[in-house]
């Protein structure tokens, strides 16, 4: 915005392994960090066998916008990223990342993968990392049959002592739709379908 009532464009990126038939930018969400930390952008990029979502972030200084990490998961389907959010909390960045293709407890049910990072820690990082580093959680819907395409939209918020995750299921019930609620507090073990 250029203070004259002209919004400016003042910047293009894409991933830095992009290719044609990425679909880099199918999803994107931002949030304000803590202090210090500035702005992150999550971008999804549903891409074949190369699905990701892509963590970038701008501390605004002469640096600029950086690309932080590429999250994948081991078990997505060629929609993963189809739909993103993400979260600044006081123990750090969470990201939710859907994949409405996901064929784990039925064909096409869907799930939706967390992935946090603690503040002052290294970012959870792809499937190939260690252990400790891969996606934290991955969530179905307690009732999953074929095509409900759970993860079609998600949104992630961060509290003061708890993190809510809403994930939305297009096609439930002959397309009906739903919306489940996810949850955890800080000090629990994490998120049970509601």
């Amino acid at each position: 915005y250029s203070g004259s009532g002209e919004i400016v464009e003042n910047l293009k990126f894409g991933a830095s392994d992009g290719a044609l038939s990425d679909q880099f930018g199918i999803s994107i969400d931002t949030v304000e960090g803590g202090p210090g930390e500035g702005i992150y952008a999550l971008v999804g990029a549903t891409r074949g066998d190369r699905d990701a979502a892509y963590l970038f972030q701008n501390k605004f200084d002469t640096v600029g916008w950086q690309q932080k990490q590429k999250l994948t998961a081991s078990d997505a389907s060629d929609s993963f990223g189809n739909s993103v959010s993400i979260a600044s909390g006081s123990d750090g960045i969470y990201m939710l990342v859907a994949d409405q293709g996901h064929g784990g407890p039925a064909v096409a049910a869907g799930a939706a993968y967390l992935f946090h990072s603690k503040s002052g820690e290294p970012f959870y990082v792809d499937s190939a990392a260690p252990v400790n580093q891969k996606w934290q959680t991955k969530i179905t819907a307690s009732d999953s049959a074929p095509f409900d395409t759970f993860g079609s939209s998600v949104a992630i918020v961060s509290g003061t002592d708890a993190v809510y995750m809403l994930v939305a299921s297009v096609q439930t019930n002959g397309s009906t739709g739903a919306a489940y609620l996810f949850h955890s507090k800080s000090s629990e073990p994490f998120y049970v379908d509601s």
